[in-house]
């Protein structure tokens, strides 16, 4: 039988009915004709016909070929008993698309979505095509809403349906919009990578064929060779066993653990409990050539990869250039070191995620997300923006897959509001030097090129620019290379070096005898703003 976690069925309850009162349902699912019993979560009965499950859900119909244990008498019925994890109107709503009788119609797109989401558990084909029919005539009321629901269940069909009706209904609204007015919400469920692709299409007008909103395109993500992490000692005398949270085990020494975690220097001070104690005989015998003898076993809630990544870190391998663990293992780390005080190991952590997100800033965000870190995601949201300024059409990794949308949705606002930051330091900066211009000499007069066009009273040359207008057009070109390239803090100094519009009116015979308060002030303009911006860019928070 399925794992209880993944099906949502009680292991127990095909042996001993539930202990709590119920009630049954109604009719047609409190027939004496009934051969086995349905309990939902709120403690009703229903009594249905294994015939019938057995034809509409194949994981129904290979669960009754299962052998099953006697079945324990119960107070209100003598049947077989399945308790199962749904409401009871929503399998009352399932059960009747499995049975010739009246089907119970509803609009509401949430009622829907739970029924085709118990459907799609229980892999029945005819209820998840009708209410998948269902959900595409409601598309035309609530496109985006239908569209999230389908992506939480896998069903590209109905979502690309959908998208058509987004386009239909709103096709010069910003999608950004049409989320913030329909509530955060909707995105509950939906993966950052789900959420961009939409923003590709709807930036694109539609989708090309072979698009899916629900499934990524592996193909575009670069592979990085991640290696196996493990973990083993070559020092003698093991006295305690490392286990992860998927069993996987780790001989260690006591006394190296309790130099890098106080917690675990308290626990391995006190009397061990008869649990946790165990006979590791064939590592005993193995290592150190001596009989087999008893080891502390120590249960970490990590996987094996982060164990294996923490337990090399206290033993130096974080000294080895080539030890490089992947994001999602640092992430773990992070919570399994401070949970036992493993200052040090927290420290190298530190480290590692920040080389790996200066390098991938866009993973290092989502999967900052995905994990909680606060902190690292503000970090790494500054970083993206040395990244490319089309967010919906080329920044994609992998790690959005499994990034709640959210986070995608608070990043593209964090860089709209960045931008809009640069912007006003521009502008602020471009207002305060033209009035230095005004009231220091800034008279308007130009650089006379030697050789005016013939016929000319003033050079139609490009470079035969007025004093008072070269600040402006030096700023005007700061603020499309600002839009055209990056806004990362750290590269922002290369934005504003002079540009070549001095270097030429110098090769024009000189200036006027005002142009040096203008040069003074470009130069001043080339040390100062950067400064600026970086602070503006500072001022922005990441809204969570």
């Amino acid at each position: 039988m399925a794992d209880k976690s993944a099906t949502g069925l009680e292991s127990r309850s095909l042996s001993e009915p539930a202990p709590s009162s119920s009630t049954v349902a109604s009719h047609p699912f409190d027939l004496d004709s009934a051969d086995i019993t349905l309990r939902t979560s709120d403690n009703v009965d229903f009594h249905v016909h294994q015939a019938i499950l057995a034809i509409a859900s194949p994981f129904f119909a290979t669960m009754f070929q299962l052998p099953q244990p006697e079945i324990a008498a119960s107070a209100t019925t003598s049947r077989p008993l399945l308790a199962v994890s749904e409401k009871s109107k929503t399998l009352d709503s399932l059960l009747r698309l499995c049975y010739p009788v009246a089907k119970l119609a509803t609009t509401d797109v949430d009622e829907i979505a739970l029924v085709l989401q118990t459907a799609v558990k229980y892999e029945m084909t005819w209820p998840i095509s009708f209410l998948s029919s269902e959900l595409k005539t409601a598309a035309a009321r609530e496109p985006l809403h239908v569209w999230a629901i389908a992506c939480r269940l896998n069903l590209d069909d109905v979502a690309r349906h959908a998208v058509d009706f987004l386009f239909l209904n709103a096709p010069s609204t910003p999608l950004r919009d049409l989320v913030e007015s329909a509530g955060l919400a909707t995105l509950n469920g939906v993966t950052a990578g789900q959420y961009a692709r939409l923003c590709q299409s709807y930036l694109q007008r539609g989708a090309f064929p072979g698009f899916s909103y629900v499934h990524p395109q592996h193909s575009c993500f670069p592979l990085r060779g991640i290696e196996h992490i493990t973990f083993t000692s070559d020092i003698l005398g093991h006295d305690v066993l490392c286990r992860s949270r998927d069993a996987a085990e780790f001989p260690a020494h006591m006394a190296i653990l309790a130099m890098h975690s106080p917690t675990l220097s308290r626990l391995f001070s006190d009397r061990p409990s008869e649990a946790a104690v165990e006979v590791i005989s064939t590592a005993s015998s193995e290592l150190n050539q001596q009989p087999p003898r008893s080891h502390r076993v120590v249960a970490f809630r990590a996987g094996s990869q982060t164990l294996a990544t923490i337990l090399q870190i206290c033993y130096g391998a974080s000294h080895n250039s080539a030890f490089d663990p992947d994001l999602p293992i640092l992430a773990e780390a992070f919570a399994v070191t401070e949970e036992y005080e493993m200052n040090q190991a927290h420290a190298v952590v530190q480290r590692l995620w920040d080389n790996q997100a200066r390098r991938r800033p866009l993973d290092a965000y989502f999967t900052a997300a995905r994990y909680g870190l606060v902190p690292a995601l503000r970090a790494a949201a500054k970083l993206t923006l040395s990244l490319s300024p089309t967010l919906a059409t080329e920044l994609t990794c992998s790690s959005m897959e499994s990034a709640p949308a959210r986070s995608y949705h608070q990043l593209i606002t964090y860089r709209l509001a960045s931008e809009k930051a640069v912007a006003t330091a521009l502008a602020n900066a471009q207002d305060a030097r033209k009035e230095y211009l005004r009231t220091n000499g800034g008279d308007g007069s130009t650089i006379r090129h030697p050789r005016p066009l013939q016929g000319s009273t003033k050079s139609t040359d490009p470079h035969h620019i007025p004093e008072g207008d070269w600040l402006v057009a030096y700023m005007q070109k700061v603020a499309r290379s600002v839009a055209s390239s990056t806004l990362a803090v750290g590269r922002l100094g290369t934005l504003f070096e002079l540009p070549a519009l001095i270097k030429t009116a110098k090769s024009c015979h000189g200036f006027s005898s005002s142009a040096t308060v203008v040069l003074q002030q470009l130069h001043k303009v080339a040390e100062t703003l950067p400064q600026q911006i970086a602070a503006a860019i500072d001022e922005v928070e990441l809204k969570l």
